[in-house]
């Protein structure tokens, strides 16, 4: 029993979300580059966020996504369950019998069940932000970065001491 390849970046994608909806709708974009998750995959997890209401999309100009539901109402298992059914379902043979490993394991599967159940978005973002991870303004820039064109320094012009025009070298050669 595992957790699939589409677990974590789901995860992720929407802690992300959380973290940067109270600046405004969230856009896919920013998500992509902040997670260095491609813009395509996080395009098909947010169409079945949408699906299982997890989320609402804004469209228009200062479009995205925000949550549908309060961050503590949706649980690791909700996000799990709108991406793909998390646990394998692998079949071994035991003395000649097919047997389900969900059968085989299911004490283990309905503990991991409840604890994922019991884990929200709420929780994982008061994690994020325990470690110091703070969510920055998107439509802000950073602090590296000039805020406007007059904190930019224009460059030195170049001094050329050559004549611009014929009559100046004209006077130059005299």
């Amino acid at each position: 029993m595992y957790l699939k390849s589409k677990a974590k970046p789901a995860i992720v994608a929407m802690v992300d979300l959380v973290m940067h909806q109270h600046f405004g709708p969230v856009t896919l974009i920013h998500i992509s580059q902040r997670q260095h998750i491609s813009l395509s995959y996080l395009e098909q997890l947010f169409s079945r966020f949408r699906r299982h209401k997890l989320v609402e999309a804004i469209r228009g100009p200062g479009g995205g996504y925000t949550l549908a539901q309060k961050p503590e109402n949706i649980s690791v298992a909700d996000i799990l369950g709108a991406v793909e059914d998390p646990f394998s379902s692998s079949v071994s043979k035991v003395s000649g019998e097919t047997m389900q490993l969900n059968d085989l394991f299911a004490p283990m599967h309905d503990k991991l069940s409840e604890f994922l159940e019991s884990l929200s978005l709420k929780t994982l973002v008061q994690e994020n932000l325990k470690r110091g991870i703070v969510a920055e303004n998107p439509n802000v820039p950073s602090k590296s970065a000039p805020r406007s064109s007059s904190e930019v320094k224009p460059p030195k012009p170049i001094e050329v001491n050559a004549p611009n025009s014929v009559f100046d070298l004209a006077r130059v050669l005299d």
